[in-house]
């Protein structure tokens, strides 16, 4: 399948280092690593130094999830639907709430996955 180019991204990335205000950023502000290691003093540096560098499980690792569900007063793990990135998650939203014969109304440029992935 050949996508069209990604206008958005493409603009982005010429313009998103140089602008005073960036309101169209779509991450949040990255942690150092000193501010990764405070949130958690016992053993952190050395679980660091030992962490793989890979995708890890796609599902999400149970640490993982056992990490998120400490930050909630109940659930379980199959309550959480891990994702690598946001169109992974846009991914989810769309299979979720959409149906046969529904019909998306998107702006361009988007993100890609909101005009592209619809198509198919």
């Amino acid at each position: 399948m050949k996508l069209q180019r990604f206008e958005v991204e493409s603009y982005m990335t010429l313009h998103e280092n140089n602008c005073r205000y960036n309101l169209a950023d779509t991450v949040a502000k990255s942690l150092t690593l000193k501010e990764l290691l405070a949130y958690d003093k016992k053993d952190s540096l050395e679980d660091l130094m030992n962490l793989s560098l890979d995708y890890g499980a796609i599902e999400g690792s149970h640490e993982l999830k056992k990490g998120i569900l400490s930050l909630y007063q109940s659930g379980d793990d199959e309550e959480i639907a891990i994702c690598h990135g946001g169109v992974n998650a846009n991914e989810l939203v769309l299979m979720t709430l959409l149906s046969t014969n529904d019909h998306i109304l998107s702006f361009l440029p988007t993100y890609q996955q909101l005009y592209s992935f619809l198509n198919l």
